[in-house]
């Protein structure tokens, strides 16, 4: 056992040269996609952060999670800066996941991602260089009665139309093309099906829900 335990710290230390970041003593989840600032030539990469995590406790037992945020110019060295916390009424139970991107020509970034349980998209910005945040509730109403509202959010701009799209988590009642609505259970029915939601955005303000990608399922929710 003894030898098991000497090769497994061997091979540890072998690799961590190749890992680009390890927390110390903490629980690092969900790494979110890294967004590289143009005006600074900075790679920003924020991730799940949970201070108070032990293999005993678990996470969330002292404190909500956060998101941690590192930095890097070449992708290999990285820094800690300070990341996005949970103190607003909108995010004091949890940041979760999901992406930053700039708009247009501005300079301040602007991060969407669930609070917990998932019943408000956060919009934070920062305009004094990815340091601190002004946060609002920039999603607030379910498509559907089971669907959470935000749920690890992705973004992507439409290069012709400016436009900009969110793919969020959720689960749809009946099968898009079947005549009901998606978001509604039909009588008798109370099993949604895990779905994929669209939603669109002119300005990353104000948000309008699209509908579903699939018919839904497998399972429950995605």
């Amino acid at each position: 056992v003894a030898m098991d335990v000497d090769l497994t710290i061997s091979f540890l230390t072998f690799l961590s040269p190749f890992v680009p970041y390890q927390p110390d003593n903490t629980k690092e989840n969900d790494p979110n996609g890294v967004t590289y600032d143009p005006h600074t030539g900075l790679y920003h990469r924020f991730y799940q952060y949970d201070p108070t995590y032990s293999e005993t406790k678990n996470h969330g037992t002292h404190t909500p999670r956060t998101w941690g945020q590192t930095v890097s110019r070449d992708l290999a060295k990285w820094e800690d800066w300070p990341g996005i916390y949970a103190d607003t009424p909108w995010d004091e139970h949890g940041v979760f996941s999901g992406n930053c991107v700039f708009n247009g020509t501005s300079k301040n970034p602007i991060c969407i991602y669930s609070n917990n349980p998932c019943n408000i998209g956060v919009c934070a910005t920062s305009t004094d260089g990815w340091v601190t945040w002004t946060k609002r509730a920039c999603m607030t109403h379910a498509p559907s009665p089971r669907s959470q509202v935000n749920h690890d959010t992705s973004i992507w701009r439409e290069s012709d139309t400016g436009k900009w799209f969110l793919l969020i988590g959720g689960c749809t009642y009946n099968a898009p093309g079947s005549g009901r609505d998606p978001n509604i259970p039909s009588t008798g029915l109370t099993t949604c099906q895990g779905n994929a939601q669209l939603w669109t955005s002119p300005d990353l303000w104000n948000f309008t829900y699209v509908g579903a990608l699939t018919p839904g399922g497998p399972g429950g929710y995605w």
